[in-house]
C-alpha cells in the first residue's frame, strides 16, 4: 500500500510528526472504523476520522435527521431535514476527503445483527447518545 500524491500533500502536516512520517500514515489508511450512531458524538468523530486519512469508515445509524439535531450534528444543514443521517453524513465525509471509502448502514445495531452490521472492522466507535445504551465509548475490534 501507498500514499498517492494527493495523501502526501493533504497528509503532509501530520507526516511532520516525529515518529510519524509516510509509514505512520499508512496505518490509518489501511484501518477500518464502525461509528456506531451519527449523531452529535458521531458527526465529529467521524468527521476528525475522515480528516485523518482512516482508509474505510462504516456509519451506522437508522434515523433521520430534525431541525432539533442541527445545533450539535455539524455535518448536517436545514436541507437535510427528513434525509437519513448516514447518507447525509457519507456524502459530507466524501466531499471533505474523497481518498476515504465511506458506507451507510441505516440499520440499528442490535444483539442479532451486530456481527453482520458492524462487520470486520479495527474499531468501533460508539456515537449512541441516547443514553439507553450507556456512555460513549470507543472500544477495538
Amino acid at each position: 500500500m501507498r500514499l498517492t500524491k494527493s495523501e502526501q500533500e493533504r497528509y503532509s502536516r501530520q507526516m511532520l510528526i516525529e515518529g510519524w512520517g509516510t509509514e505512520g500514515q499508512l496505518k490509518p489508511k489501511g484501518s477500518s472504523v464502525a461509528v456506531v450512531g451519527v449523531g452529535g458524538l458521531g458527526c465529529t468523530s467521524s468527521t476528525l476520522l475522515a480528516a485523518a486519512g482512516v482508509g474505510k469508515l462504516r456509519l451506522i445509524d437508522k434515523d433521520k435527521t430534525s431541525l432539533s439535531d442541527l445545533n450539535r450534528q455539524v455535518l448536517y444543514t436545514q436541507n437535510d431535514v427528513g434525509q437519513f443521517k448516514a447518507e447525509m453524513a457519507k456524502k459530507r465525509l466524501e466531499a471533505l476527503n474523497p481518498e476515504v471509502n465511506v458506507e451507510a448502514i441505516l440499520e440499528e445495531v442490535t444483539e442479532d445483527n451486530v456481527s453482520a452490521v458492524i462487520g470486520k472492522v479495527n474499531v468501533v466507535v460508539d456515537g449512541l447518545d441516547t443514553g439507553k445504551h450507556g456512555s460513549p465509548s470507543t472500544t477495538t475490534a
